[in-house]
């Protein structure tokens, strides 16, 4: 009986600890969608503290990294964007759009050679990558 009990305390407590997971990647997901309005609306103070909060609840936010580094590159702060995109990037390191968004960064800090990494780097994941096939294109041009 009490061997039991303690099983039916342990499956408790894991779903109570599965259920509190959940309501933390919601809460985690609704301050990302809420930043992204703010973001798309212009609001970058608003988006900001709500990526901010989202990264509080999910530390592995690669949407919350971008779009904190989507706002420093608004703000004309290229190595900031740069920093936080590549901290999505050891999260997820197969994706072009970050890739792309960091050789953005490179051509702002005039790294040519980065930049030209980053871009191959984004087409080698998705070949059809238009953006990146232009900025590639003109950094081959421009040499």
């Amino acid at each position: 009986m009490e061997e039991r009990i303690k099983k039916d305390i342990e499956l408790f407590e894991k779903n109570i600890t599965k259920v509190k997971n959940k309501r933390i990647k919601d809460m985690a997901t609704r301050y990302y969608e809420d930043a992204k309005y703010y973001f798309e609306q212009g609001d970058l103070k608003r988006a900001f503290q709500n990526y901010r909060k989202a990264l509080e609840l999910n530390s592995r936010s690669i949407e919350a990294y971008t779009g904190l580094g989507n706002i420093a590159l608004k703000k004309a702060k290229p190595e900031i964007a740069l920093q936080l995109y590549l901290k999505a990037l050891k999260i997820e390191p197969e994706n072009a759009q970050l890739h792309y968004n960091i050789g953005i960064c490179y051509e702002l800090l005039q790294d040519k050679e980065r930049a030209r990494k980053s871009f191959e780097q984004a087409l080698q994941i998705w070949p059809d990558y238009k953006k990146a096939k232009e900025h590639l294109k003109w950094l081959n041009q421009s040499q």
